[in-house]
């Protein structure tokens, strides 16, 4: 029976996902068996089979969670807390249970695909969860505050002139500028809910991991990498709303095909958050980054000017020796939508006029550091951005 990673579910609002844990083979092909011949759109999921620290992560993504005999010491605590059915049964008990599972599955399924949610309680939800990720990592809100001021940035100066030409033909219509209007603010209210919450799947993420001061392992990082896909399920499950949830699951995608779930195309939405985020993970700092040239053990904090080249290389198709291939992380148009904000900003505080800038307006410092949130390595504590730390997202109308 093949076990399906939680990266690659990627339809999890059409299938009610249940989760087993037995001991013996039998009852996951019994499982399996009955469930197929049954009118359940699932997806099945041995977890017995699963590291126990992967397994309480995975814990996140299940409707339903099926234990035989007995629910395990390890992971009573984590059940807890998540919102799910949890069925503990024996082998024979499988075929009665069955219609249960229908009934529940249908009502599950049905809650996902009904959008009953107003988009004021969509971000009421987000808000929320950033919260609590807060409290875990004190850089989320700010950072999710500035990647939100810099994605609708990008989109103000991108979807309008993206609607002209989708329907060029149809510019002569009488209500041509009402229907452009209506897109765009679709558009940003949409970029505005995945900007801010494009982090919320870290709440899966253990807090020791998410504060490591060094450089992670290959196995922490593939962990970490997972903090898309929790979002993004999260949101499925609980806004079902699918192009909200493929915002925030596809925003580390790269135009090359290399990025997390290895696809070659995916949203603008994403395509912008992914810009927003680069450029503010290179210009503030957290625990592993430092101004210091001198400390080798973690990343190096870039000036907005070195910033700015990064994302104009990492926007055009180049040879990358690391990897040793051809490489491009980010969009072409839209970097450059970005790259002109920022350069006019850099002019304006250049002449003195740093309250006229459009996305720096906290200025930089004599040595062209972005001047907002640092960490503090002797006190180990994150300091508030002052030009973020108390924004509130707000819907354009």
């Amino acid at each position: 029976m093949a076990i399906n990673i939680i990266k690659e579910q990627r339809n999890l609002a059409k299938k009610y996902i249940i989760g087993y844990y037995s001991k013996n083979n039998e009852f996951g092909k019994s499982l399996e068996n009955s469930l197929n011949s049954s009118s359940v759109q699932f997806e099945l999921i041995d977890l017995n089979s699963l590291d126990e620290d992967v397994l309480k992560l995975y814990l996140a993504s299940l409707d339903e969670a099926i234990f035989d005999g007995k629910i395990p010491e390890n992971i009573s605590d984590s059940l807890k807390e998540m919102k799910l059915f949890i069925r503990v049964i024996g082998l024979k008990d499988i075929e009665n249970s069955i219609k249960l599972i229908e009934d529940r599955s249908s009502l599950i399924l049905d809650l996902k695909k009904e959008k009953n949610f107003s988009r004021e309680k969509d971000l009421k939800f987000i808000m929320q969860i950033v919260s609590i990720l807060e409290n875990k990592d004190p850089y989320t809100k700010d950072h999710s505050a500035r990647v939100s001021k810099y994605s609708l940035a990008i989109g103000e100066n991108f979807f309008g002139d993206q609607y002209d030409e989708l329907y060029e033909n149809s510019k002569k219509g009488e209500n041509y500028d009402e229907l452009k209007h209506d897109y765009v603010v679709q558009k940003m209210n949409l970029t505005m809910l995945a900007s801010w919450a494009h982090d919320i799947g870290k709440n899966s993420i253990s807090q020791k991991l998410l504060e490591k001061d060094s450089k992670l392992t290959q196995e922490e990082y593939d962990i970490m990498k997972l903090h898309s896909d929790f979002g993004a399920t999260m949101i499925r499950k609980i806004l079902g709303d699918e192009e909200f949830a493929e915002a925030v699951e596809n925003h580390h995608e790269r135009i090359d095909g290399q990025g997390y779930h290895g696809l070659e195309k995916f949203s603008d939405i994403s395509k912008i958050i992914a810009i927003a985020d680069s450029f503010d993970s290179m210009t503030t700092t957290r625990s592993y980054t430092t101004k210091n040239e001198n400390n080798k053990n973690k990343s190096k904090l870039k000036t907005v000017e070195e910033a700015i080249n990064e994302l104009q290389v990492a926007s055009h198709p180049h040879f990358d020796i690391e990897t040793n291939r051809q490489s491009q992380q980010l969009d072409t148009t839209l970097t450059q939508i970005f790259v002109k904000i920022l350069k006019k900003d850099l002019e304006l505080i250049k002449n003195g006029k740093p309250e006229e800038a459009t996305l720096l307006s906290n200025g930089l410092d004599e040595k062209g550091f972005l001047k907002a949130g640092f960490w503090n390595d002797k006190t180990q504590e994150y300091s508030r951005d002052t030009g973020v730390s108390d924004s509130l997202p707000k819907f354009i109308n």
